[in-house]
């Protein structure tokens, strides 16, 4: 076990741990989101003839002669074509119909038409047995229509992974409750819903446990049998009534009790009957580092992402950013354009239970542990935490 483990060792322990989920095949109309789980071959050549690629007149250059500015043909020897339909044998070129005007019994055709113009052959997009799409493909709407216009019907993916919440706190309660003093509305179980929607996961549990060591282990244990990742909030520091540590260490393989991050250190890495876990702290904004860091990371590797974390830019520092270092920050900023371009400002409320900012910007800026106080001015790498 890894104590107060550096991220990059954490995260690398954890998906060495976690693979993608076996095949499964399923009608195209549901693979939308899915990962291809093996390379799709096209069946015949694409497009499967020479075919119009406009609105026309299919011509024979040899028929054509010069006409003022232009060039002209007889009529009788044009054929007039729609986009995609095939073009007749002998045809050298497609002549838009903007180019073009009738006058008696000539088609007038506007500039030069050089031979192959607007026609698209046969296997110009795919060959026979040419691989169209590559395994780990994402299936987006793309993909969807290109698979279709090959055939397919059923394709082979990475399943949904199953992903479990469980939400811990005396101090929980639903939305829409009675809030007695002490207790707060649960933000984070459908925080950690949209998180798991977004990165592609389906939900198949989400639950709430008192501060009760057996009826959180109960829980975990059951949930982890009939899921591919389990995500607790709550009850991950060191107090009396912290369980989640002991909880995982008796039923489970502890592999990392802290995260070198800030915020979100009390975050636990653990295997549960072969089920990761990931133990989340309760303050939410917390929990979003917890689960961007490690969580979202392990749960897209089991959808089959070959890539598992956001894309980066880098933006400079709109002011000073004091900070101590020894810890991987992860600091809520906006994005503002200035006189030379796009600025990061660190929010006012960026504390580990504070929603607000995140909610508004989306943007993050990572400084890694060695970085002590940044200047304004130096870049920032920066990530956006939200779907456009």
């Amino acid at each position: 076990m890894l104590r107060a483990a550096p991220l990059a060792a954490a995260r690398a322990l954890l998906l060495g741990r976690v693979a993608p989920l076996p095949a499964t095949s399923v009608p195209l109309a549901a693979a939308h989101g899915r990962i291809l789980a093996s390379d799709v071959r096209a069946p015949r050549a694409v497009p499967a003839f020479d075919n119009s690629a406009m609105d026309g007149y299919a011509v024979r250059l040899a028929m054509m002669e010069p006409a003022g500015v232009g060039w002209r043909v007889p009529l009788s020897e044009v054929t007039p074509i729609c986009t995609g339909q095939p073009v007749p044998r002998g045809v050298d070129a497609v002549v838009p119909l903007e180019r073009v005007r009738v006058t008696g019994s000539w088609l007038e055709i506007d500039g030069a038409t050089q031979p192959g113009d607007h026609i698209r052959p046969a296997g110009e997009e795919f060959r026979a047995g040419e691989v169209a799409l590559s395994r780990g493909s994402l299936l987006s709407p793309a993909a969807l229509g290109l698979l279709s216009l090959l055939g397919c019907t059923m394709v082979d993916v990475v399943p949904a992974p199953r992903v479990a919440i469980l939400v811990t706190g005396d101090e929980v309660v639903a939305a829409g409750s009675p809030l007695h003093q002490g207790q707060v509305y649960d933000a984070n179980g459908p925080l950690l819903g949209g998180l798991v929607a977004e990165a592609g996961g389906r939900l198949v549990a989400r639950e709430h446990a008192p501060d009760d060591a057996a009826l959180i282990g109960a829980a975990t244990s059951r949930l982890a049998a009939d899921s591919d990742l389990v995500c607790t909030s709550g009850g991950a520091s060191i107090s009396s009534r912290d369980h989640m540590f002991a909880t995982l260490a008796a039923r489970g393989d502890v592999l990392v009790r802290e995260l070198m991050i800030k915020p979100g250190r009390p975050t636990t890495l653990a295997v549960v009957s072969g089920t990761p876990v990931v133990s989340l702290p309760g303050n939410p904004f917390a929990l979003l580092v917890g689960f961007e860091a490690i969580a979202r990371p392990a749960l897209l590797r089991l959808a089959g992402r070959q890539a598992v974390t956001r894309e980066q830019r880098t933006i400079p520092a709109a002011t000073d950013i004091v900070r101590a270092g020894g810890r991987f920050e992860f600091l809520p900023v906006r994005i503002e354009l200035g006189s030379a371009g796009p600025l990061a400002w660190p929010l006012e409320h960026r504390g580990s239970a504070m929603l607000g900012g995140i909610a508004g910007s989306g943007y993050v800026a990572l400084i890694p542990p060695e970085v002590g106080t940044v200047r304004a001015g130096e870049p920032l790498t920066v990530e956006r935490w939200s779907a456009d």
